[in-house]
């Protein structure tokens, strides 16, 4: 090759070189300013002492030249109840965080709040302040918190497959025949399966609101009762524990109401859904044989909804009226294996619309 062309291409290729590797200049001008996705980052409500899911803030640089943020802090410092990560990088407060031209910027942010002594909703706020160029801009952070009473496994049943299911008992170590009564002052939020065992009654009064988290449930074990007794300006709330509204009428976030034999039970204005079994009525048969005792449901007044199969029964006495069963995955109703079942006034539609129901038969 002739050295002239060497030359010419060898400083054609040093002149890419540089040009590539040439960092664009930081907009140093006082009136460049951010964009955000959100002025106010709100997190529906938060129990006490669990912590929220994740939402999210995009920070944008609008101009046509990377800028330098020099510095992302939360206003409360170390003692926020909010948490946040900026783009990986989980911290109270960072330096020097630089967003190229025309791109953005994710800040992740949690929460989690401290249990108060109030009854009623409360508010949580705090901010994310940005300095750039001199210029003070902010995100406002804001959560309702609610206090609740958690129920929380005490014990565990292991099968033969090894997987175990955590449950606590309602009123463990009462005598035989207590009535054990939930209120309306505050939620309960439920963890495992919340037992009523043997010979005990529990009594949901109205307006009592009772969230259950993932596979939890509420379980009436053979001779105990369950009265749940809403009415029509509060009824008994039996749904998931994400209280977002995206979760709002989501099915399957927690488990279901399994009631066994030897009780004589009623469930009057409830609204049950986004489980996978709205009510779950059957003789258990620890013995194979099903028993004189009395294995009755009353079902009235009631919603069951968003459900994988809402009323399922098996050699159970069901009275059902005024009731409203709709939107399940498999099946609205179930009746099995033997049992009596009084229907009357009941609305059974099924409108699921999360998925396309294939369910043939049910075994």
């Amino acid at each position: 090759m002739h050295k002239n062309n060497f030359f010419k291409i060898f400083l054609l290729l040093l002149f890419v070189v540089l040009i590539a590797c040439r960092k664009d200049q930081l907009l140093t001008d006082s009136s460049a300013k951010l964009n955000f996705s959100e002025d106010t980052v709100l997190f529906d409500t938060v129990f006490a002492s669990i912590g929220s899911t994740t939402q999210y803030l995009l920070v944008y640089n609008d101009h046509n030249r990377p800028i330098k943020i020099s510095s992302i802090k939360l206003a409360g410092g170390s003692s926020s109840p909010f948490r946040m990560n900026v783009d990986g990088v989980a911290a109270n407060s960072l330096n020097d965080v630089e967003i190229r031209a025309k791109d953005s910027l994710w800040i992740f942010i949690e929460v989690t709040i401290d249990p108060t002594s109030d009854q009623t909703p409360f508010i949580v706020t705090d901010s994310i302040i940005f300095e750039t160029n001199g210029n003070i801009q902010d995100v406002d952070l804001v959560a309702y918190g609610r206090n609740a009473r958690f129920i929380t496994p005490k014990y565990a049943i292991t099968f033969p497959d090894g997987s175990g299911l955590p449950y606590s008992i309602i009123g463990d170590g009462s005598p035989c025949g207590t009535v054990i009564e939930w209120d309306s002052l505050l939620p309960y939020v439920v963890y495992g399966y919340a037992v009523v065992d043997s010979c005990l009654t529990l009594k949901i009064n109205p307006g009592t609101k009772i969230y259950f988290y993932n596979n939890s449930g509420l379980w009436v074990y053979r001779y105990g009762n369950l009265q749940v007794e809403g009415n029509l300006e509060h009824p008994v709330l039996f749904t998931g524990s994400r209280l977002e509204s995206s979760y709002s009428e989501v099915p399957n976030q927690w488990d279901r109401i399994w009631i066994n034999e030897g009780g004589t039970n009623k469930i009057n204005y409830a609204i049950i859904k986004n489980g996978l079994f709205g009510v779950q009525a059957e003789d258990v048969q620890f013995d194979g044989i099903i028993g004189d005792a009395p294995t009755q449901l009353t079902l009235s007044n009631s919603t069951i909804r968003n459900m994988s199969i809402g009323l399922l029964a098996r050699s159970f006495n069901i009275t059902a009226y005024n009731n409203v069963i709709s939107d399940c995955k498999s099946y609205c109703t179930v009746f099995s294996q033997g049992g009596t079942y009084n229907l009357k006034q009941n609305t059974i539609a099924n409108y699921w619309r999360y998925s396309q129901r294939s369910t043939l038969h049910f075994l």
